[in-house]
């Protein structure tokens, strides 16, 4: 059984067949409580989705501590990969999240019929790209009419595609286009590849494919563009903040204050709509953080103890939304 990098064991599970590409399709990585931690013979589900710009990163991209925080507390979690940019586009990619979350509900509890898996307990949650993967999902869930969510915990999202980022807009194409010989040919390279789920940030130094092409669409302000199909301004069809309504589930928003990416009013901004929606909303404003700060990476030694006390109340916030009547997840 693989282990986690924070020492915890997990199986993988293949949710989707894709057929070409680069790792067969998205996978689930599903850690579960030891015995002696299941509350009342019944175990609740945390869901999380990686960050990465839609374009790298990997289903081991938990939140530093989460694991342990949320094993400790008799849940179980699951981790879900997504075909990831370039090779797709946002659309195949809430298909795909989707997907991973009706697996979840569906399929989850019979490969593990002794454990007491309650799935539709569960509370979705993820930082930047995965942030903005937590918000679709409970938009596009509520539409497939499945249960939602009790709960989304939301950290330095894309939430508003035409919000305010801190790099000047070029045409998607235009920015290609500019780019030095070298670094074309590994975009290239990179795009005759088969669709990939999957990019290990342990070992990218930045001047893979697959970073150079990120680096390229961020930098022109044009992974949006990308993503969509649309120049700027986004339609709202497509725009996580204006999907959302007053089904969206009870959330909890970390405001990374020192986001160099991504502005942080953008953050603000969804859980002040969620407000005036009438949904229940949290605002965590977390001083000194900077973007990515709640995942682990190269360089990030001593970042989970700095940050902890920003995640510790947006995750008993989610557990709390957890709770069965009659008895309590929490110790």
């Amino acid at each position: 059984m693989p282990t986690s990098r924070e020492g915890f064991e997990y199986t993988r599970h293949l949710f989707k067949e894709v057929l070409p590409s680069m790792t067969g399709g998205c996978h689930a990585d599903v850690w579960l409580p030891l015995p002696d931690k299941i509350k009342a013979g019944r175990v609740p589900v945390g869901i999380t989705y990686h960050g990465g710009a839609f374009t790298t990163a990997d289903s081991q991209h938990v939140f530093s501590g989460h694991l342990a925080y949320l094993l400790e507390r008799g849940f179980a979690v699951v981790s879900l990969e997504y075909r990831m940019c370039p090779h797709v586009r946002l659309r195949a990619i809430r298909h795909d999240l989707l997907d991973g979350y009706r697996w979840v509900l569906h399929d989850l509890p019979g490969l593990y019929p002794a454990l007491g898996l309650e799935p539709e307990r569960n509370f979705v949650f993820g930082g930047s790209a995965g942030g903005t993967a937590a918000m679709l999902v409970s938009v596009d869930a509520a539409t497939a009419g499945l249960p939602l969510p009790k709960a989304n915990y939301v950290a330095y999202p894309l939430a508003d595609l035409n919000g305010r980022i801190f790099r000047d807009y070029t045409p998607y194409e235009e920015a290609i286009a500019a780019l030095p010989k070298w670094a074309r040919r590994k975009i290239d390279a990179l795009l005759f590849e088969p669709v990939s789920t999957a990019h290990d940030v342990w070992s990218e130094d930045g001047s893979s494919p697959r970073a150079t092409w990120a680096s390229a669409a961020i930098n022109s302000a044009s992974l949006n563009e990308f993503m969509t199909g649309h120049a700027p301004p986004y339609p709202d069809i497509q725009n996580p903040v204006r999907l959302m309504d007053a089904s969206f589930p009870p959330s909890v928003w970390v405001l990374a204050a020192d986001d160099e990416l991504l502005d942080p009013q953008q953050t603000r901004d969804a859980h002040a709509r969620l407000r005036d929606l009438g949904v229940e909303s949290k605002l965590v404003e977390a001083e000194g953080m900077p973007h990515g700060a709640l995942e682990p990476g190269p360089g990030k030694d001593g970042w989970e103890e700095r940050f902890w006390p920003y995640a510790l109340p947006a995750l008993e916030f989610c557990v709390r939304k957890c709770e069965k009547r009659g008895w309590c997840w929490i110790q």
